[in-house]
Order: structure tokens, then sequence, then C-alpha cells
């Protein structure tokens, strides 16, 4: 049976390439070279990458500085509080991977450890509480749940805020490693296929996407791989 595979993300999900300041332009990478439509490529038919997306969003943080240009509640950039709508939405699930954190880290680089795993245990409480009122035929009981840990920081464009949040990342990884052993969710580390990044040093180029696609892709196939169900 074809696993479906919801990637709940921000903007490096969404494909947001970084702005030339000399003739800004928002671009979006078309899907089959985004990172999903990498990873998709790779896994076969196999399975289905659903996508729900949204630059700035954050694990668990309104973000009123995103709203106001866009006559939108904070709250809509808290993917904490989507979540449950996004799952409505794109059921039936049989992996939802969190690409979240990136916007917590840069929102506060001075973000405490202990509060960025206690929005990533309530993001991994929730989809593990999630329920239709009916039992839907072909989802399990309760999807799998696939952590990223963000990218790297920095790299051709090199500023004050982003050494900060590669200096958070790196003492964050430790720890979220830890966390998910812990509680029993995967894991995968988005900067071993993207140790640094180009452009603004916040969003993955094309390159990065394929390299990010192509690792999540095995993360994937190895959740999968003995028994073909996650547990």
């Amino acid at each position: 049976m074809t696993k479906r595979i919801l990637a709940y993300g921000d903007s490096n999900t969404w494909g947001f390439l970084s702005l030339d300041d000399r003739a800004p332009q928002l671009e979006r990478l078309p899907f089959e070279d985004r990172w999903t439509g990498q990873a998709q490529a790779k896994l076969g038919c196999g399975f289905v990458i659903l996508e729900d997306a949204l630059p700035g969003r954050a694990l668990d943080l309104d973000r009123p500085d995103m709203a106001g240009s866009n006559s939108l509640e904070p709250a809509t950039w808290n993917g904490l509080k989507e979540l449950p709508i996004t799952l409505i939405r794109n059921v039936p699930i049989d992996l939802v991977i969190v690409g979240l954190g990136t916007n917590d880290i840069l929102q506060d680089p001075e973000l405490e450890i202990d509060t960025y795993l206690d929005r990533v245990n309530s993001m991994v409480k929730r989809i593990r509480s999630f329920q239709l009122p009916l039992p839907l035929k072909g989802m399990p009981q309760s999807p799998a749940i696939l952590v990223m840990a963000p990218p790297g920081f920095g790299g051709a464009v090199e500023s004050s805020a982003t050494e900060r949040a590669e200096a958070k990342r790196v003492k964050l990884l430790p720890e979220l490693i830890k966390h998910a052993s812990d509680q029993s969710y995967h894991l995968v580390n988005a900067a071993q296929a993207v140790p640094t990044l180009a452009g603004d040093g916040v969003h993955l180029d094309r390159q990065a996407h394929q390299r990010l696609g192509l690792h999540m892709a095995g993360a994937i196939e190895a959740i999968y791989s003995t028994t073909g169900n996650a547990e």
C-alpha cells in the first residue's frame, strides 16, 4: 500500500529562494526541484509526499511581525495551532515530517534549549493524539513522526543573526537527539546534507534542496526498511 507522507514545514519546504537585493522578486522553486519533490522522485511510486508549508512558520510561536502585511492572525504562523486542521485536510497520513524550528531560532537565538524541546514535544504529542470522529480506512491509528533538525545557518552571507542562530543550532542538536530517543520519535539531521547555506544564509538553494531531498528519502526508507511499517 502506498505510504502517504505529510511534510509540514516553513519556507524551506515551501521552496523560498533567497532574494536578490539588486532586483527583489519572490521566487518559489517548483515541486520537482524542492526537497520534497527530490525525495518523492528517489522514493518512487510506493510513497506520496504531501506538502503543507508556510514561510515564517514556527513550531509553537505566534508571529505578529508576519501578520500585519497579510491581514492574517499572528497564530497563522504557529505550527502547533495550525497542525490539527492540516492533518484533517490531508488524511490518510502514514508519516508526518516536522520541518520546523528554523524560525524559532531566528526569532530568538537566545531561546532556551528546554523551551525549544518543549515546543517539539508539544508537536509530537499533538500528532500522536490526533483523532478523527470515526476511524479512517487506510490510516494507522497514529501517524509515525519524523522531526527534521534544522539545516545549518550562514555560509556565503554571514551576519550576526545567522552566526548566533548557528551557535544555538549546534548546542541544540545533541539535546534534540536525546529527546527523540527518550520520546520515541524519528529524527533526521538536515545539517548533514546542508551544513551551510548560500544566499541569505537561511534559505536553501537548488543544490541544497537536491541534497536534502536525497537525505530525507534515505531517512524515510530507513523507517520502513525492516517491516514496511513505521513504529
